[in-house]
């Protein structure tokens, strides 16, 4: 039987290495292996730009652990390792020199259409199809530094978004905006931020996804057209204030008429 543990991670939603040191230390007191399958490999998977919060996990020493316990080190950078191709983001590369393996996908952040993925390892990727004329293409066609300046100008303009959240103090930012997505909620309860998330939807203004985070249920909301402007950015919150608006006024309604219990 396998068991599946969640391992803890900090402030910032990223896996540091002490802990996953600690949880094979304890793993390995129990008579158990610790590792994660994927291909058939025993390996230990980091992320650069997780899925929900687009957090960094510590590279350079999860990297030391996985070398010292002969653990396959393979780091999935879907989203986020476009960014690398910017200088002012090379210092996440820190830790990633010794890596076993590392996968990106340009059809998220490279102007490439779905279906395309760069995975560096020793051996030829048969999970996806020949794609790699239409990168060539399009790096062609752009060049690194119109790659780059795509990539700045998201990270620019979800900051931009952030700090207009800030203005508002009935929203939260859950994370620091590093790359073009930003997390955010409405304080209080979970039921608030999944109205606004179906208000916002049904709008059909704006589109935003959720996730939950350390049980907050979150509103994730990314950068992703190629002509988006700040102008955009603005508006974006706007819809998003007035949705607000709107389920404030209705939560406000439904305290009201809550009955008073006589003593």
């Amino acid at each position: 039987m396998v068991n599946v543990r969640q391992l803890v991670v900090d402030e910032n939603y990223s896996l540091r290495g002490k802990i996953l040191d600690e949880y094979i230390q304890v793993d390995k007191e129990k008579g158990l292996i610790s590792f994660f399958i994927r291909n058939f490999f025993v390996y230990i998977c980091g992320t650069l730009g997780t899925t929900s919060c687009c957090s960094v996990d510590n590279f350079e020493k999860l990297e030391q652990i996985c070398q010292c316990e002969k653990l396959w080190f393979h780091i999935d950078a879907a989203y986020a390792g476009a960014a690398l191709i910017c200088e002012e983001f090379h210092y996440l590369l820190k830790g990633l020199q010794y890596v076993n393996s590392f996968n990106t996908n340009p059809n998220k952040w490279l102007l490439m259409n779905f279906d395309c993925f760069c995975f560096l390892h020793w051996s030829i990727a048969l999970s996806r199809g020949f794609r790699s004329l239409k990168l060539w293409f399009t790096i062609r066609n752009y060049v690194k530094d119109g790659l780059r300046h795509y990539i700045r100008e998201h990270c620019r303009l979800s900051k931009i978004f952030a700090k207009s959240l800030k203005t508002d103090d009935r929203f939260e930012i859950i994370v620091n905006v590093v790359f073009g997505l930003g997390c955010f909620h409405l304080k209080g309860d979970n039921i608030l931020t999944e109205k606004l998330l179906s208000s916002l939807n049904d709008s059909g203004q704006i589109h935003v996804v959720p996730s939950m985070l350390n049980e907050v249920f979150i509103i994730r909301i990314v950068v992703c057209a190629k002509d988006a402007l700040e102008y955009d950015m603005h508006i974006a919150f706007q819809i998003i204030q007035t949705c607000a608006d709107g389920i404030m006024i209705e939560d406000n309604k439904d305290l009201s008429s809550t009955p008073i219990k006589q003593c």
